[in-house]
């Protein structure tokens, strides 16, 4: 207990009158004087009703209003509270009649708010079980108003009880339980304030009150009023009753008023944010001295003497919870005293766990109460900020992060942090002077929204500046997710202000040709270029250049969010920004401006396969920007029903278990179990900063609402728990630090191309890209999407082979670097598109066949025996490619070599891994089996490495209809791990590999179940011991350092990120705080256990499982008070 001090010296602030004007409620009336009896105004005020003393004249109505009382049963007594009182049950008969009775007068009906308070003494405790009546002038009708007491309860306490009557129905309002110890006097009191709320007061001290609906003023009777029983019910009050008044409009009755003012009631541990507000009010007719104002909340209590406070006078002051103490619900009590009264205001306050550094995994639009079952999902993070929430362009203005503050409380208290997601674009899209014009000076049709625009700039600049300010204090406000759903159909503009922004930029007008964002097809142009290189600076090139790499806005657009996100940070550095989509543009870098994040969809989700090329070519766009921004992977989980049920169709299981959705069948149908697990290891193979997943709706039923996604799959559910639970949850935070590995063979993504050609894998992918895109991956060729921007800037630096397929066109400037890279022992393997200004190596062809110049082989590539879904729209190009050497002399041994043995494969992604090895390519892992997908990444001195089961056939949930294989099968499978010495751990499964040794290298034995994958580390150095320090003793509210170590050979830190889970209990067996998955980095990890103060003492134990070997260490901790 803090000794009293002049609270100035330790409150947070005091708040000027002026401040408290804007957050206070309606300032309480001044304390009337009842606590000496009412005298002159007191009894005979305009606002008194009827005052009845009980003195000289004791049937008299002292407020002069002529309210004589009649007797019956009871007795005047001269001992009353001041001078004279009444005597209510005077016989020990329970029901006996003892009315005091006012005549039925208007006046003592009141038209609106009103006032009834009296002073009470218990003589007689023989009726404990019967009510008692103080007021009575609504017998048993529904007018009026009656006051009485409950009956008493178990701990000698009754609760004050007030019956409204509004004509047609009645309200009752209780009070707190009250104490009236027999032989003590005690002044009583209620307020009605004529639109619902009554208030109940025990001398200066809230009894409590409750509010109802849809009641105003109540409804005028024509009964007398009864003092000390009831009219009909003879239940009297079991004493004495002095100083009865009744009066218009709310009186005060408090000596003073405290209010607890704060949108917070959920913290997490150590949170600082916005402090509660304490309102002290001064409501006695005298000045307040020397009042006392304390805190108490999880067992401490502070302390403080408040300044002296003038009749009226307002105190304002801040108080900061305490959020070092141990998770768990408090109750915060907040007292005013001051001599024997006191006043407390008592509020719940929750403090939440800090949650360990994790993988994000958002779900988007969910409800306050479908968040407690996100987390099953493994989400870590909910898109609880949307455009309603915006300071700027939503709902509620300067009020918003007040009424925010529940929903981020929400998403705390299951565990959630937020995400603010932004579609500030919608706002504009609304204003005509905001869309791109055509050369006609018309909106485009469909109109576009201009991103250029000055006035989208200031909204996304404004709009960053209000809402960082509003949640910047919020330290569970993670991110800002920004929408950019319209640079997908981007056309350009035409409008005065455009075209002087290309002038300026460029110097130049907008060519003629131009006419929308899809390019100009080159055999359009008059005098192009025969071997279809152009200049870097044509003038249609260099216009679709400016337009797709910032000129249509989104870069500034986006710029102006981060610019306005950095002017009001303050101290949030850790607030990260998202662009979404990205990579439905061409492939340029830099075009979506400084983001922390990239984020994209595939845009055909029935090919887990393009799960995986979306998160390339976002790795890509990262890359040529030059900003190192990171990426997010994105899988919906569920399927337009069109794209896998044709309209009208009839399917089994159940109907696709058909459920009405505004009189229909549902518009979209969950995943397959197969499809959405393989989808996730494509995404997750690649390394990723986090993982979103729209429509999470598709797996579990909503509660907050309506939605076009409902589960229609019974098992997708449990299939995404398990992946959430066994790979994203324990491996996430691994997962995260992980790099690109960089390959030896990469795939070109040409601007040039798409702008000139309209082809490329961008937007979809072309059939015929997408095909031989496919095909590496299954020919285990690890395969980088490269731009053209980057073949200069260290793009083709340890390169092997460059993969060109349908670059029709190309730049000067990127086919000389090509020619030099080529000259440097660089190959190239084009299609039969390749611009004429450069030779391919290798050339695929149209044909079924493979064959090679010279030789005399030739043989039709067999179909897998297990097909695969085509390309959308790709029936006709379903063949395979063929292979003609196109090299020099030189080299021509060494193609034939490469084309002969492709001609043996049995397949396409055979053929071309055969190739690619001819034309330099060294496989760094090898599989038997092309329906087993394999992915790398590096993980410092070690390598991760996914192997993924691709095999799939038609099933009869969706499958029938023919457009999509979603069941998967087992595949068996030898992964050959290239080299003689190495270590292998399998982080699925926290297990030590024993490759078996044979001729080709060290293999491992690979059965995977249907849309099964696993996750191999795989390390020139090997785990030898895992240990953990922690010290013996420990003090609560004091730090404790538990540091992991893992290393390997002499003692040295492992060179990789290794995944542990680190279990952590206190003394009671609970799970602490810091509890969770965790990655240790060179070889070491500093756990800061901040004890807090009251811990319970006892001994804790830390318990630390390395996930790649699986070996385990434990330590204990005495911690003491």
């Amino acid at each position: 207990m803090h000794s009293p001090r002049v609270m100035r010296t330790r409150l947070l602030s005091t708040l000027s009158l002026l401040m408290l004007a804007g957050i206070s409620h309606a300032a309480p009336p001044l304390q009337d004087g009842w606590e000496e009896g009412y005298v002159n105004g007191g009894a005979t005020g305009a606002h008194v009703l009827g005052c009845w003393k009980f003195d000289d004249m004791p049937l008299v109505d002292a407020s002069g209003h002529g309210a004589q009382l009649m007797i019956a049963g009871a007795a005047p007594n001269a001992k009353g509270r001041f001078g004279g009182g009444l005597s209510c049950r005077i016989s020990p008969v329970a029901t006996r009649y003892s009315v005091v009775t006012a005549p039925s007068l208007a006046r003592l009906s009141p038209a609106g708010a009103f006032s009834a308070d009296l002073w009470a003494r218990v003589t007689m405790d023989q009726f404990p079980q019967d009510p008692a009546h103080l007021l009575d002038k609504m017998d048993k009708t529904q007018n009026d108003y009656k006051w009485s007491l409950q009956p008493v309860d178990a701990g000698g306490r009754r609760r004050m009880v007030v019956t409204l009557g509004f004509g047609t129905f009645v309200k009752e309002f209780r009070s707190e339980p009250v104490l009236l110890p027999v032989g003590e006097w005690r002044h009583l009191a209620f307020s009605y304030d004529g639109t619902g709320r009554v208030e109940f007061f025990i001398g200066s001290d809230s009894a409590g009150g409750e509010l109802a609906e849809r009641c105003g003023p109540v409804t005028a009777g024509a009964l007398p009023l009864s003092i000390g029983d009831g009219l009909y019910n003879h239940y009297g009050f079991p004493g004495e009753i002095d100083e009865v008044r009744l009066c218009d409009g709310v009186r005060g009755f408090a000596a003073f008023a405290l209010e607890v003012i704060g949108p917070r009631k959920i913290w997490e541990r150590y949170e600082r944010g916005t402090p509660l507000k304490v309102v002290c009010t001064n409501l006695m007719p005298n000045k307040l001295k020397g009042a006392g104002l304390s805190y108490s909340l999880g067992g401490g209590t502070q302390s403080f003497i408040l300044p002296d406070l003038a009749p009226g006078e307002k105190y304002g002051t801040e108080y900061g919870p305490d959020t070092g103490l141990k998770p768990g619900d408090y109750l915060l009590e907040v007292v005013m005293s001051s001599g024997g009264r006191k006043l407390s205001q008592k509020t719940t306050l929750k403090i939440m766990p800090r949650q360990p550094a994790v993988m994000p995994v958002i779900l988007r639009e969910a409800k306050a109460e479908d968040l407690p079952r996100l987390r099953e999902l493994g989400a870590t993070h909910w898109t609880g900020l949307t455009n309603e929430n915006d300071t700027l362009v939503g709902l509620y203005g300067r009020r918003t992060a007040e009424v925010s503050q529940p929903l981020l409380e929400a998403g705390v208290a299951s565990g959630l942090h937020a995400v603010a997601a932004l579609e500030l674009w919608r706002h504009a899209d609304e204003k005509v002077h905001v869309w791109r014009m055509d050369r006609d000076g018309k909106p485009h049709e469909p109109h576009v929204v201009d991103a250029a625009s000055s006035i989208m700039l200031a909204l996304n600049v404004n709009s960053a500046q209000r809402f960082t300010t509003a949640f910047r204090e919020c330290m569970t406000w993670s991110g800002t997710w920004l929408n950019a759903e319209p640079v997908s159909r981007a056309r350009p503009g035409f409008s005065r202000e455009e075209r002087e922004s290309y002038r300026k930029a460029s110097q130049r007008e907008i060519p003629d040709e131009v006419q929308d964002g899809g390019g100009v097809d080159w055999r359009k142009l008059a005098g192009f270029p025969q071997n279809r290189v152009v200049p870097d600076d044509h003038p249609v090139l260099g216009y679709y250049r400016w337009f797709w790499s910032g000129g249509h806005g989104w870069k500034a657009a986006n710029d102006g969010w981060c610019q306005g996100l950095e002017k009001k940070r303050q101290e949030r550095t850790d607030v990260w920004t998202l662009s979404e989509p990205a990579v439905r543009q061409p492939s340029v870098g830099g075009a979506l401006g400084r983001v922390t994040y990239l984020a994209d969809r595939a845009l055909d989700n029935r090919q887990p396969l393009q799960s995986g090329l979306c998160v390339d070519q976002l790795l890509a766009m990262s890359h040529a920007s030059g900003l190192g921004q990171g990426v997010f992977g994105m899988v919906p989980l569920s399927w337009e029903r069109g794209a896998v049920s044709p309209p009208g169709a009839k399917g089994t299981a159940a109907e696709i278990h058909v459920q009405e959705n505004g009189g229909g069948p549902v518009a979209r149908v969950t995943l397959s179990p197969s499809i959405l697990k393989e989808s996730l290891w494509m995404t997750l193979a690649r390394p990723v900063k986090g993982m979103i997943f729209p429509g999470w709706q598709a797996l579990i039923p909503a509660q907050g609402g309506s939605s076009a996604e409902r589960p229609t799959h019974l098992y997708a559910y449990t299939a995404f728990r398990d992946l959430a639970d066994r790979v994203m949850r324990p491996l996430g935070p691994m997962l995260t630090k992980r790099e690109p590995l960089r390959s030896q063979v990469a795939f070109l993504e040409s601007f040039t191309s798409q702008v000139f050609a309209g082809r490329g894998l961008y937007r979809g992918a072309s059939p015929r890209s997408l095909e031989i895109w496919q095909a590496l991956q299954r020919g285990h060729v690890q395969t980088d999407i490269v731009y053209e921007e980057m073949l200069g800037n260290g793009g083709l630096d340890g390169r092997k082979v460059l993969v060109m397929t349908e670059c029709d066109v190309l730049p000067a400037s990127v086919v000389e670097h090509l020619i030099k890279w080529q000259q440097g022992g660089g190959k190239i393997l084009a299609d039969e598109n390749l611009c004429p200004g450069l030779k391919a190596d290798a050339l695929l062809s149209k044909t079924g066949e493979i064959s090679a110049q010279d030789t005399g082989l030739t043989r039709r590539a067999e179909e897998p025996k297990v097909r695969r879904d085509a390309p959308a729209g790709a029936a006709e190009n379903a063949g395979q490619a063929v292979f003609q050497d196109l090299d020099k002399k030189a080299e021509l041994e060494a193609v034939k070599a490469a084309a002969s043995a492709a001609t043996s494969a049995d397949s396409l992604p055979k053929a071309l891994a055969r190739l690619c090895e001819g034309l330099g390519w060294a496989p760094q892992f090898r599989c038997d089996n092309d329906d087993i997908i394999l992915h790398a990444s590096r993980n410092g001195e070690a390598t991760c490495l996914f192997v993924v089961n691709d095999r799939r056939e038609a099933g009869n949930y969706v499958g029938q209809h023919g457009l999509v294989l979603e069941n998967g099968v087992p595949s068996l499978g030898t992964l050959n791990l290239g080299t003689e010495t190495v270590n292998v751990y399998d982080l699925t499964r926290a297990a030590f590999m024993l490759p078996k040794r044979e001729d080709s290298g060290l293999t491992i034995p690979l059965r995977l179940g249907p849309g099964e994958g696993r996750v191999f580390m795989i390390s020139p150095a090997p785990i030898l011991d895992v240990t953990l320090d922690l010290p013996e003793t420990a003090m609560c509210g004091n730090v404790a350092e538990a540091v992991i170590k893992v290393t390997t050979t002499g003692g040295k830190p492992m060179p990789a990120a290794i995944p542990v889970q680190v279990r952590i209990r206190d003394a009671e067996g609970a799970t602490a705080e810091w509890d969770g998955a965790y990655v240790v980095e060179n070889g070491s990890l500093t756990l800061k256990l901040q004890l807090a103060s009251n811990e319970t003492p006892g001994t804790w134990e830390v318990h630390v499982r390395d996930l790649a070997s699986g070996i385990e260490t434990a330590k204990w901790m005495k911690v003491s008070k």
